[in-house]
């Protein structure tokens, strides 16, 4: 640093002090470095949040999921304890009549039949108090079922696919689910493969459930063109009674005129 620069600092110094030169202004100075911060990252949109089933054993690859789903989401399905819903096992009399009843409580309708003391229905196989009760009292006060030879109800039994078929039926009658649906229709040219193997007193009904698209044939394998079969004596599995009530809860819904009373 030169000999000049330093005389001239020194006298600068002393005309400050002497009042001789203005003192500079440091109030607004900011002598600390600035603070170091992180960029805020810009949040990304929420994912789309799809309600599942809760399931363990129902998976969205599943093609009955949408089924399983809708029966989830409006009660008349549940997993349980378990949170299992075991699709692929058959589905007791019991059970089925139970998922009706709940379905028809979904779709805005009343299960308010309920035997008092020693007014039981005459099933000699059913246990009082048991879960699917107020249903099955339901059921058989509007002659979804009846008793067999042996006044027997089978609760624990599996139901047969034209079994489901004929409570269906009934039920759509008498709540008019579907206001064209006629028993008439039953005579329209048969599209089952095996429509001869069915009971003559589901005939009608597993025909007219397939004309409304509500319960569906098997695709026999190695058919071309594809041929369908009911199955009629074949037990329902609990993932074909989702699907067959779906389909009918669905076609309630577009159904406002209907009775669910």
């Amino acid at each position: 640093m030169g000999i000049g620069f330093r005389i001239a600092s020194l006298c600068l110094a002393f005309l400050c002090a002497a009042g001789l030169a203005p003192q500079p202004d440091l109030s607004g100075w900011n002598t600390s470095p600035p603070p170091i911060t992180a960029p805020t990252p810009t949040p990304e949109p929420p994912a789309p949040q799809t309600p599942g089933t809760g399931l363990e054993d129902v998976s969205s690859a599943d093609w009955f999921y949408e089924a399983v789903r809708t029966g989830v989401r409006h009660g008349y399905i549940r997993g349980g304890g378990s949170n299992r819903f075991y699709p692929q096992r058959a589905i007791t009399r019991a059970e089925f009549v139970t998922m009706l009843g709940r379905m028809h409580i979904a779709l805005g309708g009343r299960v308010v039949y309920d035997w008092g003391a020693g007014q039981r229905p005459a099933y000699t196989d059913v246990t009082p108090g048991a879960f699917y009760m107020p249903y099955l009292t339901w059921a058989t006060e509007l002659e979804f079922v009846h008793a067999d030879a042996q006044q027997r109800f089978r609760p624990d039994a599996p139901l047969t696919r034209e079994e489901m078929a004929v409570i269906l039926v009934r039920y759509i009658l008498l709540y008019e689910v579907y206001e064209h649906f006629d028993e008439d229709d039953w005579d329209e040219p048969a599209r089952y493969a095996d429509g001869d193997d069915i009971s003559a007193w589901a005939y009608n009904e597993a025909h007219l459930l397939l004309m409304f698209d509500i319960m569906h044939g098997t695709a026999r394998p190695g058919t071309n063109p594809v041929v369908y079969d009911f199955r009629p004596g074949a037990d329902a599995l609990r993932l074909e009674a989702a699907v067959v009530l779906a389909n009918l809860f669905n076609m309630a819904f577009d159904t406002p005129e209907a009775s669910l009373l």
